[in-house]
């Protein structure tokens, strides 16, 4: 099944459709993380889980359901820019 079949699932409130576009994207958004918060490897792990979480959050912000992955990286990428300017 394709990512737009999933995600249109997924909005209809299919969790597990949801669930298959996390396996399916999780490795490339942790790719984002670590490559945005190089020191910090923990960091990079937990703002990619925390990406993922506001995906399913945002998903029906989602306009195209074909540009999924561009969607939750781009989440991840602004997800470490905002752990990258807050106080530690």
């Amino acid at each position: 099944m394709d990512d737009a079949a999933l995600v249109r699932q997924a909005m209809a409130g299919g969790a597990m459709a949801y669930e298959q576009l996390v396996r399916r994207w999780a490795a490339r958004v942790l790719a984002v993380c670590r490559a945005r918060v190089r020191h910090d490897a923990d960091a990079a792990e937990d703002l990619a889980q925390e990406a993922l979480v506001r995906g399913w959050r945002a998903l029906p912000t989602l306009d195209d359901a074909n540009r999924f992955g561009p969607w939750i990286c781009g989440i991840a990428s602004r997800a470490c820019l905002d752990w990258l300017k807050s106080p530690k």
